[in-house]
This record gives C-alpha cells, sequence and structure tokens, in this order.
C-alpha cells in the first residue's frame, strides 16, 4: 500500500511523497552519495520569505567542528540559547540543510541558535557523535555572551534529537551545568522497531523501516544489543529523573510517533515536566520542507514551542552540580 495516500497527510506532502517515491531511496547510495543527493534535495524545500537573523560560522574543538550561528536582529543581550543538532540518522545532514529550521527558530523565539555540525557515520559511528556534541556543549557555556544568566537549551530533530536527550542523561552525573532545557523533535528513542507505527509507516514515507535499518548499520556497528544501551536507546534506560523540562513534537505519519509518545510518558514517570504535541498532519523531516505552507505553520509552531520553553526556564538558576 502506498502510505503517502494516507488521507491523514496534508495534502501538499502527500503530492510531495508521490514524486519522491520515483526516487531511488537512501539506502540503495553510500552515504558520501545521501548526504550530497539529500542536500541537493533539500535546496528546493527553503521557503521564500527571509528570517530576520544575522548568520556567522565558528570552528570549535580539536576537531575543528562548524558551529552555524544564527542571532535575532535587533535583539539585546543578554539572549537564551539553543545548542541544536541536526537529523538524518547520524549519517547524513548538516547544518546548512536545516538553515532554514534554525533561522525560524533564532527569529521566532528570539535565541540564539548554534547549530552543529558534528561528524557523521560511518566515517565517525557511535559513540563520537556524542563526543562532539558534549564538547560542544562545553564550547557554548565558555562562548555565549553571559551564559551564566540565561536558559541554555539543547535539542534537534530525529537523530539529532537522540543526541540531545542522550547529552542530558549524561550530563546530569557531571560536575558542571545540565541544559535548563531540551527541544526533541520526532526523536528516535528505541532500536527495537515494535511498536505500531512501525508498522503502519514503514514505507512510502521519508523514513522507512530500510532507511533506518542503513542509517543504524552505519552509526552502531558491531554493538550488541543495541537496544539495551540508554546511549543508542534513551527509551530504555534505567533512570530518566532530574532531566531538563522538555518539549517533545511529534509528527502523526511517522514510523518514530509511538517511540517519541513512550518516551514522554517515560520522562513524565520519572518526574520531569514534558510538554508533547502531535502534528496530526505531518510526517517525519517536515521541519525541513518549509517551502510546503502546512509544513512551514507547523514548524512555527515549534518555535513558538521553544520561546515558552525557555520562558518557563527562564526563572530558574543555571543548573550546576
Amino acid at each position: 500500500m502506498d502510505r503517502s495516500d494516507h488521507h491523514e497527510i496534508a495534502p501538499a506532502l502527500r503530492r510531495l511523497l508521490r514524486r519522491a517515491s520515483f526516487l531511488p531511496g537512501l539506502e540503495r547510495f553510500a552515504p558520501k552519495v545521501a548526504r550530497r543527493f539529500m542536500a541537493l534535495l533539500a535546496k528546493g524545500m527553503v521557503p521564500r520569505r527571509a528570517f530576520q537573523v544575522d548568520e556567522t560560522i565558528q570552528h570549535i574543538g580539536p576537531n575543528r567542528l562548524t558551529v552555524r550561528v544564527f542571532c535575532p536582529r535587533g535583539s539585546i543581550e543578554p539572549r537564551p540559547a539553543l545548542l541544536y543538532l541536526h537529523g538524518g540518522g547520524w549519517t547524513i545532514g548538516s547544518s546548512a540543510e536545516s538553515r532554514p529550521f534554525t533561522a525560524l527558530l533564532a527569529e521566532q523565539a528570539s535565541c540564539v541558535v548554534y547549530s552543529l555540525d558534528y561528524r557523521l557515520a560511518p566515517e565517525h559511528p557511535f559513540p563520537q557523535p556524542l563526543s562532539d556534541v558534549a564538547t560542544a556543549w562545553d564550547w557554548l557555556q565558555q562562548h555565549h555572551p553571559r551564559a551564566d544568566e540565561v536558559p541554555l537549551i539543547i535539542g534537534g530533530d530525529s537523530a539529532g534529537a537522540t543526541l540531545a536527550t542522550v547529552l542530558c542523561r549524561r550530563l546530569r552525573h557531571q560536575a558542571g551545568r545540565q541544559p535548563d532545557g531540551q527541544f526533541l523533535i520526532y526523536p528516535m528513542t528505541s532500536t527495537k522497531q515494535q511498536t505500531a507505527s512501525y508498522q503502519r509507516y514503514a514505507q512510502g514515507l521519508i523514513l522507512t523501516r530500510s532507511t533506518i535499518d542503513y542509517f543504524l548499520r552505519h552509526y552502531i556497528g558491531q554493538v550488541k544489543n543495541p537496544a539495551a544501551n540508554a546511549d543508542i536507546s534513551p527509551l530504555h534506560a534505567d533512570d530518566l529523573s532530574r532531566l531538563p523540562p522538555a518539549f517533545i513534537g511529534l509528527a502523526a505519519a511517522d514510523i518514530l510517533h509511538d517511540e517519541g509518545v513512550a518516551y514522554a510518558q517515560a520522562l513524565r514517570q520519572a518526574g520531569v515536566p514534558v510538554e508533547l504535541q502531535v502534528f496530526p498532519d505531518m510526517i517525519h523531516a517536515f521541519i525541513n520542507l518549509l517551502a510546503i505552507s502546512a509544513a512551514y505553520d507547523s514548524a512555527a509552531v515549534c518555535a513558538k514551542q521553544l520561546q515558552q520553553l525557555i520562558q518557563r526556564t527562564s526563572n530558574h538558576a543555571p543548573r550546576a552540580h
């Protein structure tokens, strides 16, 4: 069955999926080729409007990681900050491809967005991307203006959201500042692949079961029992308490939907404040499809949720242990 015909998906996205059905799946390409292919497709999804932000680039750490910085124009310091981690199954994607969404976040949530290019698998498999994210988090605290006075949020989409929430759990056991909030867009939280949404949306959408298998093969390689490794499958962590408040945004027509809901429930059961929003007519990767008005509107709601997350944490002192 062609899942692009599901009535719950916004009509413009259904049309996009029908066109995309004539393209080969990412899993048919070597990762370097897949990256170029997706970067080319991303250029067709840039919205027409220009965002009122200034963009600069920093290179940080011993590996000279690229950080793309978006600062809203006309704002006054001190500004809150978001460390943003792009999606792409830890194998593809970049801060350049996620530029429209991160610029939108900076403008509409009135914060500085630091979008990181962590190193990608298979050249840099698990846990190297996590190490890069930790490096960026340390750098952010040292280089964001008046960082000790403002909320510092960490977040991302898909694989990037997974990295964000895993780092939050890791930092909980370390000295130093923990993020003030988690901004998670359709995170991958389990490798068990046993949910109803895995069955319903396994084929025909942007993210398929075979694509996930392709990503995991490159990212985790020979890791045994990844479902039991909380740094790969955070849903199955033994302890999710004392994590920062979270916003979790999910697409209803997404193979990852059910595990996103389960992760929100697990966080709540552990005492973590969670704002969960499911976008009923969206698909995975909608925040990268901003040339489509329905996807743009949903992404703008995510930006509003980020602003509210910042407001909820702004009255709290920076977390240190």
